[in-house]
């Protein structure tokens, strides 16, 4: 009886101590796993079987305080559907033997260095009952201070898991008030912003489209902390999904007012059935954090897009001159072929021949209603095919494009007539179409064959091409895969996107020398998940100079300018009918990657002369507008002007742009204020693509100011009366001025 109360008394005062340390001391049973880039910490801890997420924000010192730290955590690490959920959980299955619920317990991680700049941690959890696992992969890039995350899921149960929810990022946050903007916006009026105040409850933006993403949002959000979103100041998050198909991201403020952040590809009318030993790979999230605004957040997207996430991301791109505006489908040999030397005249280095230049022996391509798929040459306008115009694009110097849109087809084609069974459409329905398309069945083998073959055999008849505009101009209307049986039809949304990836990718591994646009009815396809197969992007078929003001405005927040196609086009606009002036137009594309789309032979001698010098100041620009780092200094919502500026990496040289988007006499605008100069540095200001008859010249003494004194002062909106070296002549609707930033020695 001693020996056992003493062994007693032993056990109680061994769990008595333990329980001290375990409050007052460390936790030997925790465990941190830490992501961390130059600025930013994401700090998981290992406890009880559970990773639990404590903190995402601001670079910590002493992340190891957390271990002795009482609180509780912002969140778990990616909580399943269960019974005890009180939140839209990221994950939810049926269980081999029916059950809904899942309860992840942790299994081990893993962190690698990849390079000095990129490293990778792995973090693998198991249900408790059954041998369903999902691994979580976080790929953090330091210099950047972006983290790219996904999810692999994966049954080892003896019987079928399926998955009805299957997102790839969930981050929890807590905070006094969140704020949320997004980017909504269709065809010709894509990216526009909306902010709103995150109340109890859920918020849900998504695509349901399949195939154009970012048609109605896109699949990028900003969630400010505390207060509304600013350019310079707050805490922030911004983050995007990788993925060109149907998405959806919801923001829970549940009931302890935590954010509750989950995205990934839609379950809308979606499943995935996963048997023994099968995997399920997750779209990519990628995002990051500020607590210098919007400002820093979207330069660290585009410093990462740059390098990682774009093809060729620090080469720079051509002058573009692309047929569609200056012509549609009015056109012929002779007329492409005056295009091309009028281009050659203005300096333009690649010229683009848009819709209508094939057909086959049935159809040829007079509209848009037929002989989409039948990839020939059009015999009614180029009876000797490609070769003169070509021919003359090689005299001139200038690189030679061609548009495609090789996943859809018209019902009039050769195509379609051989093979109906290779397009999307529902039994006894009526089928819908856009722009008269069938879309292709891309969960078919020979079709996926099909699409791969239709690009690769236009770059192979015609070897000077050196550029493709890859177009998609319908959504999934009639969402039925012939190839697919009648029980697999929900497989359908993501086999297709996984597929055109496939398709995409062997091109560029193919064609390594060829610069690819992504196109979908203007901006339907700006995501990051088609942006690694591509060069560029067209942001949206509205050319309207004071629309763009607000498209690209919207777009820079998460894209660079090199990706950013924005062309110069004709008056009255095609659609909205405004007549801007041809400056104006110019000003505005020439903040993006620079292009024309208009006939060069509708511009007066004044204007081909404005054009030919506006086009070579572009080219002198080009590196700092492309290559540079974005500081936007007015928000065109948030008053009549609208301005941003490059800066390049050593500060010493800047392109500032200023447009006013609205003339309201008796407006008095503040100056503008640069952004992003050394102030320790003296700067020339030069107003450069000025109209000869507006050209304002300062001498370099007049013009030669610090930095400091820039951003401080800023230079002047002026209306009448004296104009000095800073001042913007803002006189006249639809006024705008470029000027250079030149450090001096």
């Amino acid at each position: 009886m001693k020996k056992q109360s003493y062994l007693k008394t032993m056990v109680c005062s061994f769990l008595l101590l333990f329980c001290s340390y375990s409050i007052y001391g460390k936790d030997v049973n925790k465990e941190l796993i830490r992501i961390e880039t130059n600025n930013t910490t994401l700090l998981y801890i290992v406890e009880n079987g559970n990773v639990n997420n404590y903190y995402f924000g601001a670079k910590l010192k002493n992340p190891e305080d957390y271990l002795n730290y009482t609180g509780d955590p912002q969140g778990a690490l990616f909580p399943a559907f269960a019974g005890k959920s009180a939140i839209e959980a990221p994950v939810s299955v049926i269980h081999s033997n029916g059950v809904l619920s899942t309860e992840f317990i942790y299994v081990g991680h893993s962190s690698k260095a990849i390079d000095s700049n990129v490293s990778i941690t792995t973090i693998v959890l198991k249900d408790k009952v059954f041998d369903f696992y999902a691994t979580l992969f976080f790929k953090a890039f330091k210099n950047e201070d972006i983290i790219e995350t996904w999810v692999d899921y994966k049954n080892d149960e003896s019987g079928l898991v399926t998955l009805k929810n299957f997102a790839s990022a969930y981050i929890p946050v807590k905070s006094d008030k969140y704020f949320l903007t997004k980017f909504h916006g269709s065809w010709f009026g894509e990216m526009k912003m909306e902010e709103e105040q995150l109340t109890h409850g859920i918020s849900t933006i998504q695509s349901i489209q399949g195939v154009r993403t970012s048609h109605n949002f896109n699949p990028s959000f900003i969630v400010s902390l505390n207060q509304p979103a600013s350019e310079d100041c707050g805490e922030v998050i911004g983050g995007s999904l990788a993925w060109s198909g149907s998405w959806k991201m919801t923001f829970e403020n549940d009931i302890e007012s935590r954010l509750n952040i989950v995205a990934g590809i839609n379950n809308y009318a979606s499943e995935w059935p996963l048997k023994n030993g099968e995997e399920f790979q997750g779209c990519h999230f990628i995002f990051t954090y500020s607590n210098a605004g919007t400002g820093q957040m979207t330069r660290n997207f585009h410093s990462w897009v740059r390098k990682y996430a774009i093809q060729d991301g620090n080469e720079l791109r051509p002058v573009v001159l692309n047929s569609w505006e200056g012509n549609f489908f009015d056109f012929d040999e002779s007329k492409i072929i005056k295009m091309i030397k009028d281009g050659a005249k203005m300096g333009i280095e690649m010229f683009v021949l848009d819709d209508g230049w094939f057909g086959g022996n049935k159809y040829q391509r007079d509209n848009d209603g037929m002989a989409l798929g039948d990839w020939d040459v059009n015999k009614k306008r180029f009876p000797n095919g490609l070769g003169k115009v070509i021919e003359e694009a090689k005299k001139n110097k200038i690189k030679f494009g061609i548009w495609v849109e090789p996943e859809m087809v018209n019902r009039q084609s050769e195509v379609y007539e051989a093979h109906p069974d290779w397009v999307l459409k529902e039994p006894g329905r009526e089928q819908y179409t856009e722009r008269n398309n069938y879309v292709l069945d891309l969960t078919n083998p020979e079709v996926v064959n099909f699409v791969f073959e239709s690009v690769s055999k236009v770059i192979r008849q015609n070897p000077y091409i050196s550029y493709i505009k890859m177009d998609c101009n319908s959504p999934i209307y009639n969402p039925y895969a012939p190839y697919l049986d009648k029980n697999s039809q929900q497989q359908l949304w993501y086999l297709y996107t996984k597929n055109l990836y496939s398709v995409l990718d062997s091109l560029v591994k193919t064609f390594p020398d060829i610069t690819f646009q992504v196109c979908s009815s203007g901006g339907g396809r700006v995501d990051y998940g088609s942006l690694p197969y591509f060069h560029e992007f067209w942001a949206s078929d509205n050319t309207d100079a004071l629309q763009r003001v607000f498209i690209q405005n919207g777009t820079s927040y998460f894209y660079p300018s090199i990706a950013m196609g924005a062309h110069v086009a004709k008056v009255p606009n095609g659609i909205t009918q405004r007549i801007t002036p041809l400056k104006y137009r110019f000003d505005v594309a020439m903040s993006g990657r620079f292009g024309i789309e208009l006939l060069p032979a509708d511009l007066t001698p004044d204007e081909l002369t404005f054009a030919k010098a506006a086009v070579q100041t572009y080219k002198d620009i080009r590196p700092i507008v492309q290559l540079g780092n974005l500081y936007r200094l007015l928000s065109p919502y948030q008053g009549c002007l609208a301005s941003l500026m490059y800066v390049n990496d050593a500060k010493s040289k800047a392109v500032a742009f200023v447009y006013q988007t609205q003339r309201m006499f008796g407006d008095f605008y503040p100056n503008i204020k640069p952004k992003g100069l050394d102030p320790l540095k003296k700067y020339k200001v030069t107003e450069i693509n000025v109209l000869p008859e507006q050209a304002k010249k300062f001498t370099t003494e007049e013009s030669v100011f610090g930095g400091d004194f820039l951003m401080k002062n800023g230079l002047p909106c002026v209306y009448w009366g004296k104009q000095g070296p800073l001042s913007i002549n803002l006189m006249g609707e639809f006024a705008s001025a470029v000027f250079l930033i030149e450090e001096m020695p």
